[in-house]
């Protein structure tokens, strides 16, 4: 009977008799001590377990929203009055390619002053966003849709994707049309209303990124092209497009430091590394290497093709003024390598270049057919693509051969001003 009699002492407290124990022990003192256990509670709570709390909620409800891939937030907070937000250990996953960032803020000052009727794409305007990004890797290893259309081609079992049901084939049609009428009337939309459009109000990004990482293979390639740096200052602008036809042109400048282009060996490649490089420099063969690099990339947004003029029209509109406007929308990329710039190219490579191309680029070995040009109510096309380099510092062009494992250069000096252009048109395919 003792046992039975000590539970019943050790029963909780009613409130009269909590209240009576308090105003007898100096309650004031208790209730501080309680205040600052739950205090001290909420503030660790808010430091070190909140933002994983708001990360995993988000995690939860994007990956219910978005069904074509998984998204990962680690960890998110947010600060009003500094206009920061705080990312960490950021994942986006798809069954072609994978985005992966360890942690990052994204600072947009509301304060600015904002004007309408500011000149629009001023690649000089103030910068109200700026991105900082911390351990960036971009992968990209396999390209289902175009092998799903080469099984469509071939006649081939659907293994890649489901075999669409006649329903759904209607329906992605009904939504490519869609698509295509919201893409040509997009440029008549926004250009009724230029400070409606939020690059009035962002006209200029800026991102930093610390320690990226471009990788481009998979685990059933021998070697795995990757393109490494420690950091990348970039900005991204608008400014008016080369040919009064187009919206603007998207400018993306920016300088990046010690960067490498490497072939590396693929982790948990499934067939045998028999062919050696006859180089490794690290991780692996370096193919190009520079202590700084300066791109600048630019592409017109392409606007409507207008109606045909008639055959009388007057002399003014076919000066040589009007047709450098008439040109087709410019796209290109301009590289300026500085100091401690190396290539290394070879045999070797080249077979490793041939592999990654054959696997991301497959030949579908049908009649290529002619593109057509674009009717007037449409948007332009197009038609080149133009790659600068500039040297403008001491560079060495190595060419490696192998012959019964001993390995052979060919060593070329480059000297400072070296240009190289290449421009890739339809006419190339």
């Amino acid at each position: 009977m003792e046992p039975r009699n000590n539970e019943s002492q050790l029963s909780v407290p009613t409130f009269t008799e909590l209240e009576g124990f308090l105003s007898e022990h100096n309650s004031n003192v208790v209730w501080l001590l309680v205040a600052t256990i739950l205090s001290c509670g909420w503030i660790i709570y808010l430091t070190y377990y909140n933002s994983r709390n708001i990360g995993l909620i988000l995690t939860l409800v994007l990956n219910r929203l978005y069904k074509h891939g998984y998204i990962h937030i680690g960890s998110f907070s947010f600060s009003v009055l500094s206009g920061k937000i705080m990312l960490r250990e950021i994942y986006y996953i798809t069954e072609d390619m994978s985005i992966r960032i360890q942690d990052g803020f994204i600072i947009f000052r509301w304060w600015k002053m904002y004007s309408p009727k500011q000149k629009e794409h001023d690649p000089k305007a103030e910068t109200r966003l700026y991105i900082t990004v911390n351990d960036f890797e971009f992968h990209v290893y396999n390209r289902s849709h175009l092998y799903g259309h080469l099984q469509e081609v071939f006649g081939l079992d659907p293994t890649i994707f489901p075999p669409k049901k006649e329903d759904e084939k209607v329906r992605e049609n009904g939504r490519n049309k869609a698509q295509t009428k919201a893409e040509s009337t997009s440029f008549k939309i926004e250009s009724q209303d230029p400070s409606s459009s939020w690059r009035s109000l962002i006209p200029v990004i800026k991102v930093n990124i610390s320690t990226g990482r471009l990788a481009f293979g998979n685990h059933y390639q021998p070697q795995t092209l990757c393109v490494n740096f420690d950091d990348a200052f970039l900005t991204y602008t608008t400014k008016p497009p080369s040919s009064h036809l187009d919206q603007f042109m998207h400018i993306l400048k920016g300088k990046l430091e010690n960067v490498r282009v490497m072939l590396v060996p693929s982790p948990r490649y499934v067939g045998l590394q028999s062919d050696e490089p006859p180089r490794l420099m690290g991780e692996g063969f370096v193919v190009m290497q520079s202590n700084d690099v300066d791109i600048y990339y630019y592409m017109d947004q392409p606007g409507i093709v207008p109606e045909e003029l008639g055959e009388n029209v007057e002399d003014e509109a076919s000066t040589e003024d009007a047709k450098l406007q008439d040109l087709p929308p410019c796209w290109g990329l301009d590289i300026v390598c500085g100091k401690g710039t190396d290539f290394n190219y070879g045999p070797w490579a080249d077979r490793q270049r041939d592999c990654l191309w054959k696997f991301f680029f497959p030949p579908d070995y049908q009649i290529m057919k002619i593109s057509e040009a674009a009717q007037p109510g449409k948007l332009r096309q197009i038609q080149a693509f133009e790659l600068r380099m500039n040297i403008i510092a001491n560079a060495t062009i190595d060419l490696l051969f192998t012959k019964n494992r001993e390995t052979n250069a060919v060593h070329v000096n480059v000297w400072a001003g070296s240009y190289l252009e290449v421009k890739y048109t339809d006419d190339c395919v």
